[in-house]
């Protein structure tokens, strides 16, 4: 039983980080497609894209030390 609290705590502390990668991921996406639209792939905006890949990439390491931390003391 405490397996599946402890599962069940990671995943809600894990959710609002989930969501901000989530965020994320769909905002560069559009970007992707409104350069892919306007032809403009200037080295800024591919700076904005390793930024942001970077970002979720953070964000989803932060997200899991979370919920093993709350799987643990949960």
């Amino acid at each position: 039983m405490s397996s599946e609290r402890a599962w069940q705590a990671g995943h809600r502390a894990a959710r609002p980080w989930l969501l901000a990668t989530a965020r994320v991921g769909c905002a560069m996406g559009a970007l992707a497609v409104l350069q892919l639209f306007t032809g403009s792939a200037f080295p800024l905006a591919l700076m904005v894209h390793a930024l942001g890949f970077a970002t979720v990439i953070v964000v989803l390491v932060v997200s899991a030390r979370s919920a093993n931390r709350a799987g643990r003391s949960g």
